[in-house]
């Protein structure tokens, strides 16, 4: 449904987008995540033909939408939006609001799609309520369905949770997601919140600086991240330090149980990757705890001064400053170069 080709944005002389490409089939989700001014929004407004490319190309379906001599208008592009702001017109109902694209359709075929696509996101009961009147959750749901009442082929999604608090972000990202599968909507999702991210999407993105650093799953991302950016961005986690002794790799965790390149010299440790065992000789200082209801989080410091996550049961509770006995359990080796490549 979507193909982006070594798209390439640029604002006067700054280049903010260079050698971006990506796929989602008809029915995916994906996620765009990264830190601010990595350009997650300026792609999603090329697609939605906001903003002229310098190069590449954008594919929706077989057709081709945007490239250095081509620029469909956006509204001929069949892309829904839905903006972190939500956009609503406080002049309107929530029915009007949700009516607002579809003036080329009869009245009573307009009344039935309002009322449907109300029904879909569980707000059929306020119809007749002003916008102003509704919270912040139902807002979204509003957006949400205005956004799909004209039957997008894409729908895009700028940042759309992050005004509201993390319970409800996580609930709607989940309703979301699930109202955008039951429809077999292809969308696309731009956020800087790795919770959002996990719960909606099937294929994610992490940029930086412009570039696309990977693309593939959450599960990929997380335990084969293709570089230390993606490996420190996604998920919790600490590098330990890589030393070849004896021709065998060894980190202050002891020596690791596989051939390791002779160039690799960092290890990615995580939290889940951390046992607490009394036994152990290994032993850890608590720097600091938090408490997470089935869990407490820990921030250890190894004897080197190197320091590790970890999460324990919480009817474990050991106070900062104890000195712990804990045990690695990798089930990924995760090993990067000094360059930040992955090994």
């Amino acid at each position: 449904m979507l193909t982006i080709k070594q798209l390439e944005l640029q604002y006067g002389q700054t280049r903010v987008v260079q050698d971006f490409s990506l796929g989602l089939a008809t029915g995916q989700i994906g996620c765009l995540l990264g830190p601010s001014g990595s350009g997650k929004s300026s792609v999603l407004r090329a697609i939605a033909g906001f903003e002229p490319l310098s190069q590449g190309e954008i594919w929706l379906g077989e057709t081709l939408v945007s490239a250095a001599t081509v620029q469909l208008p956006p509204e001929r592009r069949k892309v829904g939006m839905v903006f972190q702001d939500y956009a609503l017109f406080p002049h309107l109902t929530v029915a009007g609001n949700v009516g607002f694209g579809l003036h080329q359709l009869p009245a009573t075929q307009r009344r039935q799609r309002v009322t449907q696509m109300l029904e879909l996101v569980g707000l059929a009961e306020l119809a007749d309520r002003a916008v102003h009147q509704l919270s912040g959750g139902q807002q979204q749901r509003v957006a949400l369905a205005r956004a799909l009442a004209p039957a997008p082929a894409l729908l895009l999604l700028d940042e759309p949770f992050s005004g509201l608090d993390a319970d409800l972000r996580d609930a709607l990202a989940r309703d979301i997601r699930q109202i955008l599968k039951h429809e077999g909507i292809t969308a696309l999702l731009v956020t800087h919140d790795q919770h959002e991210a996990f719960a909606m999407a099937d294929q994610l993105g992490v940029m930086v600086q412009g570039q696309l650093q990977q693309w593939g799953s959450a599960y990929e991302l997380y335990h084969q991240p293709v570089n230390r950016f993606v490996a420190e961005f996604i998920g919790e986690g600490h590098l330990l330090a890589v030393q070849q002794l004896a021709g065998q790799a060894v980190t202050a965790l002891g020596p690791l149980p596989l051939t390791a390149p002779a160039d690799a010299t960092w290890l990615l440790v995580r939290p889940e990757d951390i046992a607490h065992d009394d036994d152990s000789p290994l032993q850890a200082r608590v720097i600091s705890t938090a408490f997470r209801g089935s869990c407490y989080h820990y921030e250890l410091q190894l004897l080197n001064g190197e320091l590790l996550s970890c999460q324990l049961q919480s009817h474990h509770c050991h106070a900062s400053g104890e000195w712990i006995g804990i045990r690695a359990e990798l089930a990924h080796w995760v090993l990067f170069s000094a360059t930040g490549s992955r090994k």
